[in-house]
């Protein structure tokens, strides 16, 4: 007698969403529309978001089948699931870096028997926004700029805000100095005017200079100083 086998192949019905600090690895549920006695194979892949794969994240996979107690690496991207088991677990790990980027998302998709499914990896950032770490003493001959170097505690993937400002000390602002500002990025090889008092300091730099001027004059008054402060976040 022969029993004529009525159940379909197993596909993949669908691939969990899965989240982690970066740094540490994102673990994906992957769940088959049944068991099959032999293996299943399975195709995986991973595709960008705004996660970078070897940036964020390895473009490389670990399975397990015995709810995450175990993990193999995967050569390649395919995988064959074992007879028995309707679902498994995939591992990715993320890497860690010290810029401030906000979380990030990539994709892990899972095909089998002309069926897939994909779920959102979600890399949760650790680094703090950047925040002013000091901004240097400046000094110039009178009617000469005086340029201060501000140092940043990080780098941003995104631009971080600054606002400047500047307070008299012996130094009177509009006869000793102007109160304006120009900024540079480029270790002072040019200044752009700033306008108002707040500057956006481009992703990935993690410093900048400032430059104020001072006014010439002919009054014997000795040395005066003035104060520059930078404040982000």
């Amino acid at each position: 007698g022969t029993i004529c086998d009525n159940d379909a192949a197993p596909t993949v019905v669908s691939v969990g969403n899965a989240a982690a600090n970066e740094g540490d690895p994102l673990v994906f549920a992957v769940t088959m529309s049944g068991v099959s006695a032999t293996s299943t194979h399975v195709e995986l892949g991973l595709a960008d978001g705004t996660a970078t794969a070897g940036a964020d994240y390895k473009p490389s996979y670990e399975v397990s089948f015995d709810g995450g107690k175990t993990f193999t690496a995967v050569t390649g991207t395919g995988v064959d699931v074992p007879a028995g088991h309707a679902d498994f677990q995939v591992r990715v790990a993320s890497l860690e870096d010290k810029i401030a980027e906000g979380n990030e998302t990539f994709t892990l998709s899972a095909a089998a028997n002309g069926a897939s499914a994909t779920g959102t990896g979600t890399i949760c950032d650790n680094d703090a926004a950047p925040t002013i770490v000091s901004v240097g003493n400046a000094a110039a001959n009178e009617g000469d700029p005086l340029v201060f170097a501000v140092a940043l505690s990080g780098v941003s993937a995104t631009p971080t805000h600054v606002e400047l400002g500047l307070a008299d000390g012996t130094a009177t602002a509009g006869a000793d100095y102007k109160p304006s500002y120009e900024v540079s990025f480029d270790g002072g090889k040019t200044f752009t005017a700033v306008t108002g008092t707040g500057v956006d300091v481009p992703a990935g730099h993690a410093d900048f200079q400032v430059r104020v001027a001072s006014l010439q004059d002919t009054v014997f008054e000795g040395n005066e100083t003035f104060k520059l402060s930078a404040t982000a976040n």
